[in-house]
C-alpha cells in the first residue's frame, strides 16, 4: 500500500491510501498495545509499557527527523518507496524467525 502511495499522482487515490494507512498504523499499535498488556506480569507491566512508550513517543519523532532528511535529499516518492522495501525486509524477517522458532520446537 505504501508502494502504491508512493506512485499516484492522483490526490484522490492518495488522499484514500494516506485515510487506509493510518488506520492500519492505528490499528497495529492499539493491538500491540493490548497484547503487551495482557501477556505482562502484573510485577513488569510498568516497566515494559515504559519501554514501549519510549519506542512509540521518542524514537519515532527521531525516524521521522531521518525520514525527513532522506526526502528532502532524494524525494518524497524514492523515501517512500525505501522506508516500504525497509518494512518488507523486516517482515520477511520477522516470519522466518518465527518460522525458524516453529520449527525448531517440532
Amino acid at each position: 500500500m505504501t508502494l502504491a502511495f508512493a506512485a499516484t499522482n492522483d490526490l484522490a487515490l492518495a488522499a484514500l491510501l494516506a485515510a487506509l494507512l493510518g488506520g492500519i498504523y492505528t490499528l497495529f499499535f492499539v493491538s500491540t498495545n493490548i497484547l503487551i498488556q495482557t501477556d505482562t506480569e502484573d510485577g513488569y507491566r510498568g516497566r515494559v509499557m515504559a519501554i514501549w512508550s519510549l519506542n512509540r513517543f521518542a524514537f519515532a519523532p527521531l525516524s521521522a527527523l531521518l525520514i525527513g532528511a532522506l526526502a528532502a535529499w532524494i524525494s518524497v516518492p524514492a523515501t517512500l518507496i525505501v522506508c516500504a522495501v525497509c518494512g518488507f525486509l523486516v517482515i520477511g524477517a520477522y516470519f522466518a524467525r518465527i518460522r525458524s522458532a516453529i520449527a525448531a520446537q517440532r
